[in-house]
């Protein structure tokens, strides 16, 4: 508060008489954080964008499983012989001997 003028100067992302009103009006989506200085959303893991309402896919795949985003499930596709969240599980566990 300025004694003589007897008004306020507002931070950066609030306005109005006593700075009561925020200028940002951006929802942050999917547990994103709002940065009311310079409206922005700081965005949760397995999300982006400028309202974190993209989902990203960042699961590791083993055993030449291939990563995919099915609506907002990241999964892995595994190749033939392999299983498991992250196809980390071989299904069958015999080992042949000789290049066979």
């Amino acid at each position: 508060l300025e004694e003589a003028a007897c008004t306020c100067t507002c931070a950066d992302g609030y306005e109005g008489e006593t700075c009561e009103t925020a200028t940002c009006t951006k929802v942050c989506a999917n547990g994103g954080v709002l940065n009311d200085a310079d409206c922005t959303c700081t965005c949760a893991d397995g999300y982006e964008g400028e309202t974190c309402d993209i989902v990203t896919c960042t699961k590791v795949c083993a055993n030449m499983g291939v990563r995919v985003l099915e609506g907002t499930e990241c999964n892995c596709i595994c190749a033939e012989g392999f299983e498991g969240d992250t196809c980390e599980t071989a299904t069958c566990s015999k080992v042949c001997s000789n290049g066979g």
